[in-house]
């Protein structure tokens, strides 16, 4: 299961101190169901230095508590609304107004794993405010940080200020020959219609991709809202391009998916890769091979050169074993120096112990970190589905059992499971 403490143990402190001093509320949290798998309350896990001075509590009053145990009168429709992203992993954004803070936030929330969420508090009041003056002062448009574009309803472009001129790249001049159509990229366009649609009625803020005038593409984050005056109408843009707040999604997304250490896949992810998997398996007929194997005397290893020279082992090992694999195999870190190869479309058990007895031969080969080569061995040990389980945990426990035999016999062997269940007395 996923969890903040194996998340921060994949984060550098240059990634931990990146949270902390991220303008945006930051929180992790864990949903909790009833019997019938009803959401009825949520633990916070994690949160940043910028959520505690939003909320206006400190962290002993927050981590590891229910949100019910913390405001008592919490409506029931937050605990819904997270607990659906946390259960069934879809994203949402939405706005919601804190009157006991008088501020408006923009809250992203999406699930890294099943029950659990985070959530993202992009302080929008300012914003919201210049919405409204925004029609009296023409000063505030010119200098706004955001692109502010004034549109007809049908789309033709009638005002832009100082930052659309800058951000896209056109004069004024050719902006008021352009509809705001011809600024989006293609590939939005058939949403283009409904978005106009809600700003007209109670306003809209939504994603996009928008082109600049030399063809790049970049994405936004527009806030549309319409004045209708009889048959005549304007649409209000304020666009912001979003470009670094992307970047640091995807690098989230990344770490909570990927070791950090050997960039291939973590234990989270192998978990979820492996219970699609099985499914697949059993609606197709088919087989596959779980690998599960460790580097002999790894300890020894650390003891002797250090942690430094333990590190690059584990990576070149996860280097090595990746490059032996067919892309329609699966590797992961499953803790430690434990790594997990999922062989899929096997015809029979020889297909496993051909790739095992491969990967054997390759570490064969003395491993060069720094300026020390090492002689390093493995032990694997295989688990067949559905031969010897149906089911992730047991093909993930027989597979250890193997290993842990081949282990015992001088390492740099494999076993698979049927072996060692047919040897036992």
């Amino acid at each position: 299961m996923w969890s903040f403490a194996n998340y921060k143990d994949n984060c550098n402190e240059t990634m931990m101190n990146f949270f902390n001093s991220m303008n945006e509320g930051f929180a992790v949290h864990k949903i909790i169901c009833d019997d019938s798998n009803s959401p009825i309350d949520y633990v916070y896990l994690e949160v940043n230095e910028a959520f505690l001075k939003i909320s206006g509590l400190e962290r002993e009053d927050i981590i590891n508590k229910r949100v019910t145990e913390i405001y008592p009168d919490a409506e029931r429709k937050w605990i819904e609304t997270y607990g659906k992203v946390a259960l069934t992993g879809k994203r949402i954004q939405f706005e919601s107004y804190f009157s006991y803070l008088d501020k408006h936030f923009r809250i992203s929330v999406f699930s890294p794993s099943i029950e659990i969420f985070i959530t993202f508090f992009y302080d929008i009041t300012e914003l919201v405010k210049a919405n409204e003056i925004l029609k009296q002062h023409q000063i505030l448009f010119e200098n706004a940080f955001d692109a502010i574009l004034y549109i007809k309803l049908d789309g033709s472009i009638i005002n832009a200020n100082k930052s659309a001129l800058l951000k896209y790249g056109y004069s004024l001049g050719e902006f008021t020959r352009m509809k705001i159509q011809n600024i989006r990229h293609p590939s939005t366009m058939n949403t283009f219609v409904d978005e106009m649609k809600a700003s007209d009625t109670i306003g809209i803020t939504f994603e996009s991709v928008h082109i600049k005038k030399d063809g790049t593409p970049f994405p936004v984050e527009v806030s549309v809202k319409s004045v209708i005056e009889s048959e005549y109408g304007t649409r209000f843009h304020i666009i912001r391009d979003i470009t670094e707040r992307k970047k640091a999604e995807e690098r989230m997304n990344y770490l909570a998916n990927y070791d950090g250490l050997t960039g291939i896949a973590n234990r989270s992810y192998l978990m979820r890769h492996l219970d699609m998997l099985i499914e697949r398996a059993k609606r197709g007929g088919e087989k596959f091979a779980l690998m599960l194997f460790d580097i002999d005397k790894f300890k020894m290893i650390n003891d002797t050169y250090g942690h430094i020279v333990g590190d690059l082992v584990l990576k070149n090992t996860a280097k090595k074993s990746k490059g032996m694999i067919r892309k329609t195999d699966f590797i992961a870190r499953l803790g430690g120096d434990e790594f997990v190869i999922i062989q899929t479309f096997l015809e029979s058990d020889n297909d496993a112990c051909a790739l095992a007895s491969k990967i054997l031969k390759e570490f064969e080969r003395p491993m060069k970190t720094n300026d020390t080569d090492l002689e390093i061995s493995l032990s694997i040990g295989i688990s067949i589905f559905p031969k010897d389980a149906k089911g992730r945990d047991k093909l993930i426990n027989y597979a250890d059992k193997a290993m842990y035999t081949a282990k015992q016999s001088g390492g740099g062997g494999y076993l698979l499971y049927s072996d060692f269940k047919n040897s036992k007395p």
